[in-house]
């Protein structure tokens, strides 16, 4: 909906205001319109620097830079790394990735925890699809330590899942099975609603139960998965979940070879 009004603006109009050029490129990136992004950003930049209020601008009120929010436009620069980082990402592109990455951590405020989280796990993603686990353990545990303290406990959970995971792929069973249970306890104790990543959670116990040699418990996780997942669950969780109940049933013999 956002977008759609956005549309109907004239382009001059969003163009003056830096911090909505951001967070237009943001949507839009969201949407997959990555080649949109990039001229949004440019327009965001040119009224960081001083020297653009030139006595041309000031002749024509509409070219005057217009913010709303303070805040917002004194992490601006913050806010256009992060796009880019995120941009690299989904291009495929490591080294802009960590470069932009990089750029955004050493300015945001150390107490701006949500956007702290949203920067380590871009990280994180990024050193994971290069498959050094341990760079990418290490700043999805500070993005999911970030979102925590900024009171996002869905976000929280779902990066546990994915620490969980690496642990597994480590061989770290002990470790992966903490990581699931302190999650599933931190949504407990939040009081929020069902969480995006319970499902998953459960799924994960059960998978974790089932290479530990303990089918009764794996059972039990999986059918406690399949009731959340009915409900709500992450991209996949179905997949995942029917290939783990069926390696179950072929461990029980259900199977047929």
């Amino acid at each position: 909906a956002w977008l759609v009004w956005l549309k109907q603006l004239p382009e001059e109009m969003i163009r003056a205001r830096p911090v909505l050029c951001v967070g237009y490129a943001s949507a839009l990136l969201d949407k997959g319109r990555v080649d949109d992004v990039e001229p949004l950003l440019r327009d965001a930049e040119r009224w960081l620097d001083a020297s653009t209020e030139t006595s041309k601008h000031s002749k024509d009120p509409s070219t005057k830079m217009v913010v709303a929010d303070q805040k917002q436009f004194q992490s601006l620069p913050a806010s256009i790394a992060d796009v880019r980082a995120t941009r690299a990402l989904i291009l495929g592109n490591v080294s802009e990735t960590l470069k932009y990455a990089h750029i955004a951590l050493d300015i945001v405020p150390k107490d701006d925890h949500f956007r702290r989280g949203a920067i380590t796990g871009t990280l994180g993603i990024t050193y994971w699809t290069c498959g050094d686990l341990d760079a990418a353990y290490r700043h999805l545990n500070d993005c999911m330590n970030n979102l925590q303290m900024a009171g996002n406990i869905h976000l929280a959970s779902g990066v546990a899942f994915v620490l969980a995971d690496i642990r597994q792929v480590q061989g770290r069973l002990h470790e992966a099975v903490s990581a699931y249970e302190s999650a599933l306890q931190l949504v407990a104790e939040s009081g929020e609603p069902v969480s995006l990543a319970l499902a998953d959670l459960y799924l994960g116990l059960g998978v974790l139960n089932r290479e530990r040699g303990d089918v009764e418990a794996a059972t039990r996780h999986l059918l406690r998965s399949k009731e959340l997942g009915e409900l709500s669950a992450l991209p996949g969780w179905q997949y995942r979940w029917c290939l783990a109940q069926a390696r179950i049933k072929e461990d029980q013999g259900e199977l047929d070879a």
